[in-house]
């Protein structure tokens, strides 16, 4: 295990040049059955697009834009496999009892409203409504909020006419009194009528302010209540800044929900195009999961780089790929002791892009970087490695050669001795051909006594080689070649697929040189 993981991260980590994309309009059929066996699946919208290896959506995502989806009256594409797997869920995860009862009572009643909306049979229907007659015996109306309102929408979702006695014949005094429309919801959601003079009690109540999630929910209570007669409006610029920050994960779908709910009537045919859009765009085959975790950098790598190697890259939409490469590299920059590791893979990524303006970017930041780096008092030989693979990986070497002065060749070379020669071999001879491409050293000392057992293995020599300028491990191209091609063409195992790819990409830099 601890050998796989390490071959992973510099698989990730290490990557090498691309060979240039040759404009071809239609997805290649190759790239079609290797994207699927990879379980790599293609988002595109016009704010951003990549790949994503996440195939399991989550249920509060799911239920949050389908309430959205409802809301617009948009018809889910997905329906089929939303189905599916919703009858699938297992319900004794969403009934526990204990210090989870409260979560896993919210869990349920999103779950029942999907059932209710697709009109999903519930078979253990008794089960669930035993359970939640045990909530009704633990809380009194109006003391535990969200119980509540979870009590009587699961009501409502498993069409019950009633469930339990609840006294809540005090709850309207208490909304006005206690200034608080949540009270005056849950009396509403019990089926009674409020009247107009008490509506606009309820809402001079409300303190807006800035617009943030507490002061949202009252809003959206008070127009549950009031329907038409529900006034508040919300400015335009308002309105984009909060598709913007769900986009970029600055606010979660449950919020987006809440708006686009409350100021439906605000919202410019335009702008709900373009949020409803995005949304159906990172749809899952089966529903939706967290954006920020929909795409992803190691995704989206691995499947323009299948994509490269076919000549395919041009299908997908390059202006959305560069957008959201920008976002991973902003995000790389603002959390760089953190996220330093993904710096090649989102270099790689621009390679086959071809966005020869972000690359000079990347250029000058990691001549930079490097530069601030080795004056640090304490060094960081991990960050200085990953910057010296970058550079020689840019072709900037002599821009960053002149800062890696004998001392910090020496810290480094002890580091790589002390942590990687009982590890692993061919990393360790990796790490030292790097080095002396910043060095006086040449590789004469280094054992290369290696023979490739597997496609890591074949991977690292041919990297190895290229780097070194040198056949300083043997290998047959045309049976490597050969190997490799049949792993493409038999392996399960997205990541040998990845690698074995890039290794044929190796292989065929060299003949074009």
């Amino acid at each position: 295990m601890k050998k796989f993981i390490i071959y992973s991260i510099i698989i990730m980590l290490l990557t090498g040049c691309m060979s240039d994309p040759v404009e071809k309009k239609a997805l290649n059929e190759n790239v079609q059955d290797l994207l699927l066996k990879s379980k790599l699946n293609y988002l595109d919208s016009d704010f951003e697009s990549g790949f994503t290896n996440n195939e399991k959506p989550d249920l509060n995502n799911t239920y949050w834009v389908v309430k959205i989806l409802d809301t617009y009256n948009i018809k889910i594409h997905n329906k089929d496999g939303l189905v599916s797997w919703i009858d699938k869920i297992n319900t004794d995860e969403l009934m526990l009892d204990g210090d989870e009862r409260s979560e896993s009572e919210g869990k349920l009643m999103k779950y029942l409203y999907l059932k209710d909306q697709f009109d999903i049979s519930n078979e253990n229907r008794k089960e669930i409504i035993n359970y939640l007659e045990k909530t009704n015996s633990l809380i009194q109306l109006g003391n535990n909020k969200e119980a509540n309102e979870v009590l009587i929408l699961s009501k409502k979702y498993l069409n019950l006419s009633s469930f339990g006695d609840f006294d809540h014949k005090d709850l309207l005094e208490k909304a006005i009194n206690d200034k608080v429309v949540y009270y005056a919801y849950l009396y509403h959601l019990l089926g009674h009528d409020i009247s107009k003079d008490t509506l606009n009690q309820l809402n001079n109540n409300i303190e807006i302010g800035d617009l943030n999630f507490q002061s949202l929910l009252d809003l959206y209570y008070l127009k549950q209540i009031s329907g038409k007669d529900f006034t508040h409006t919300v400015k335009s610029k308002e309105v984009k800044m909060v598709i913007e920050d769900y986009m970029n994960n600055k606010v979660n779908t449950e919020f987006l929900f809440y708006f686009l709910s409350v100021f439906e009537d605000s919202i410019s045919e335009k702008d709900k195009k373009v949020i409803i859009d995005f949304l159906v765009s990172m749809s899952l085959e089966n529903g939706w999961s967290n954006p920020s975790s929909t795409i992803n950098l190691a995704a989206t790598e691995q499947g323009i780089t299948i994509a490269n190697h076919y000549h395919s890259v041009d299908y997908f939409n390059k202006p959305s790929l560069q957008k959201f490469l920008d976002s991973a590299f902003v995000e790389i920059k603002n959390d760089w002791e953190y996220l330093f590791l993904y710096l090649p893979s989102v270099v790689n990524s621009y390679k086959i892009v071809e966005d020869e303006t972000k690359l000079e970017e990347i250029k000058e930041f990691t001549v930079k970087s490097l530069e601030k780096e080795i004056n640090k008092e304490t060094l960081n030989p991990s960050i200085i490695l990953i910057l010296l693979e970058t550079a020689n990986n840019l072709g900037v070497e002599k821009d960053v050669k002149r800062f890696v002065n004998e001392d910090i060749q020496i810290a480094l070379y002890e580091f790589v001795e002390e942590n990687y020669k009982e590890e692993n071999d061919y990393v360790y001879l990796y790490l030292n051909v790097l080095l002396n491409r910043f060095s006086a050293k040449n590789a004469s000392n280094i054992n290369t006594k290696l023979i490739p057992q597997n496609t890591y293995d074949t991977y690292m020599s041919l990297r190895i080689n290229q780097i070194s300028q040198k056949q300083l491990i043997k290998i047959d191209e045309e049976k490597t070649r050969k190997k490799l091609q049949d792993t493409v063409d038999s392996s399960k195992v997205p990541d040998e697929i990845f690698v074995a790819i890039k290794a044929l990409d190796i292989i065929g830099e060299g003949e074009e040189e």
